[in-house]
């Protein structure tokens, strides 16, 4: 009963009939709600179904380095008067660097080839458990050292340009403060 107020025959009939409106409006929203999710989700499944036929990291390269802990892949540029400075783009250690090169529509190492620069890409492999004794030094000093010291040599220049993804960027960061010449 509601305070202060007598209920009568009328006062409550009018009162279920109002309730009985509510529940059916409320009813017919949450319908409404759930033909919406059941569409989303009907449309969610058949994009998940076809993702597994987009090949990603489907530009042309060549390995021109593998070790156990990298590979050093290289990417020609498109235009006949490439820049003179190579680019080396150093990858987080546990992402995929297929990210930089999704879809040909959808690629940042593409996007570098067309502007016409000479881009080199460490890939990092999946380390295994001998990669436990593996330091930060190792990674800055040792490998990333030796792809810089390839690209030098294979490219007959003194500096390169030197680019960084995720992790990779304070790798990048810590190699060029500690060898400064090497970099334009």
């Amino acid at each position: 009963m509601i305070k202060g107020t007598i209920l009568t025959k009328d006062n409550k009939n009018s009162l279920e009939k109002e309730t009985i409106e509510e529940k059916s409006a409320l009813v017919s929203t949450i319908q409404k709600d759930l033909e919406e999710i059941y569409r989303k989700l009907d449309r969610t499944r058949s994009i998940l179904h076809t993702a597994g036929s987009i090949d990603v990291g489907n530009t042309p390269h060549e390995v021109i380095e593998e070790t156990k802990t990298y590979r050093l892949l290289h990417y020609r540029p498109w235009v006949s008067k490439p820049v003179k400075t190579p680019v080396l783009v150093i990858y987080a250690l546990i992402n995929k660097s297929y990210v930089l090169d999704l879809q040909s529509d959808k690629s940042w190492v593409r996007n570098l080839l067309r502007q016409g620069f000479n881009v080199y890409l460490v890939d990092w492999k999946t380390p295994t458990r001998s990669d436990k004794y593996v330091s930060f030094d190792d990674y800055i000093n040792c490998y990333i050292d030796d792809c810089v010291e390839l690209i030098r040599r294979k490219n007959s220049i003194d500096k390169i340009t030197l680019h960084g993804y995720c992790m990779g960027a304070t790798m990048s960061v810590i190699y060029t403060t500690l060898f400064k010449t090497f970099f334009e």
